[in-house]
């Protein structure tokens, strides 16, 4: 039998009263070469026999058990044992309509190695539809990597950190060993920016593949925590070393300057505003000594005026505390520019665990 051209992955935690739905949107794709890998990650629930019913109904359905190691563990297990030529990830408490996988795959192309879809939101796990995730504007254009700019893009155009609800060549993820690092929250904020880096192309469509639901769920600012501030932490040490010091990327460090910038003017905002004042005096030193360690410089502007202004002064301030910096990006930043960076980091971010083991889903609302 010839391999599929699809493989779906559903990493599943504790997820009984959700995963058969999720499974039967998969069934009822309209596009059949597909398979579905479903990683159980240490469910301590009926998730298993839930998932081994669906495997007994439907062979393109394969199931895998392992120790609850975490939804990175989870999803690298997925590609692991994905044999398609494509990749798409799915939470397994979401829903995808029948037609995503045709929909996605009549955008591919060779001058792109990520197809994105739309999401629509649900409150419950069904396909009424109560608004949509931030979407391009311009669907069906192929968007070229020239000089790594999809990573500007990503800052001042309408992206969704997150790993599902894409189509991605699995020979790409191959070749660029695009893994999730364990033992980190946020892992889709690293693998958002790895994609977008190595990808030479990307293309958007503009119908909804993928039903995210958000009602049973808490806001991420109820549960922000020391953990979840030292993971953004270790994401712009990641990217300094591994891409803005390393010489066969010399090329692209202002492209990787400016997204590190980014990611610390986010994690302010996202991290520190939110830590109750004990916890932000043990997060202070934390956050100087990781911008000490990780500052950069870049000669050329890239991002719009406004966006330049920004990263400007932030440089200027970057290795002041914590508190100043704050104090700085409220006085100077515009309300346009704040909500940009909390489209990315609060409004309509996709879910996060909060731990890697014993975790319970959590997404962003």
């Amino acid at each position: 039998m010839s391999n599929p051209v699809v493989s779906i992955i559903v990493p599943c935690y504790n997820v009984k009263d959700f995963v058969s739905k999720t499974l039967e949107s998969v069934h009822s794709q309209d596009y059949k070469n597909w398979e579905c890998l479903i990683i159980n990650d240490g469910s301590q629930d009926n998730t298993a026999s839930i998932c081994k019913e669906w495997v007994a109904k439907d062979s393109r359905f394969k199931y895998f058990y392992q120790e609850n190691q975490g939804l990175s563990a989870a999803r690298n297990k997925g590609l692991e044992k994905a044999s398609g030529s494509y990749v798409y990830f799915l939470d397994s408490d979401d829903l995808i309509p029948d037609n995503t996988l045709s929909n996605l795959l009549a955008l591919t192309s060779e001058d792109t190695d990520i197809v994105y879809g739309k999401c629509a939101i649900t409150e419950g796990q069904n396909k009424t539809i109560k608004d949509h995730l931030s979407h391009t504007p311009k669907p069906f254009t192929v968007f070229k990597n020239d000089s790594k700019k999809l990573l500007s893009k990503a800052i001042e155009e309408p992206f969704i950190c997150v790993a599902w609800n894409r189509l991605i060549k699995k020979t790409f993820i191959d070749f660029h060993n695009l893994n999730f690092k364990r033992g980190i929250y946020h892992e889709d904020e690293l693998w958002f920016f790895e994609t977008l880096f190595h990808t030479k192309g990307i293309i958007f469509n503009d119908q909804a593949t993928y039903f995210y639901n958000v009602a049973n769920t808490a806001s991420i600012t109820n549960n922000f925590n020391i953990k979840n501030l030292e993971s953004y932490l270790f994401i712009i040490e990641y990217l300094y070393k591994n891409y803005y010091k390393n010489e066969e990327y010399k090329t692209d460090k202002n492209m990787v300057s400016m997204y590190i910038t980014y990611l610390k003017m986010l994690t302010l905002r996202h991290c520190y505003e939110k830590l109750d004042t004990e916890t932000k005096q043990q997060a202070t030193p934390l956050i100087k000594a990781t911008f000490k360690n990780s500052f950069t410089a870049r000669s050329t502007p890239i991002l719009s005026e406004g966006e330049e202004k920004m990263h400007y002064h932030f440089k200027l301030v970057e290795l002041f505390s914590p508190e100043e910096i704050l104090d700085y990006l409220t006085f100077y930043g515009s309300k346009k520019i704040k909500n940009r960076l909390k489209r990315r980091s609060v409004l309509k971010r996709a879910k996060l665990l909060n731990a890697t083991e014993n975790r319970t889903v959590t997404k962003v609302v």
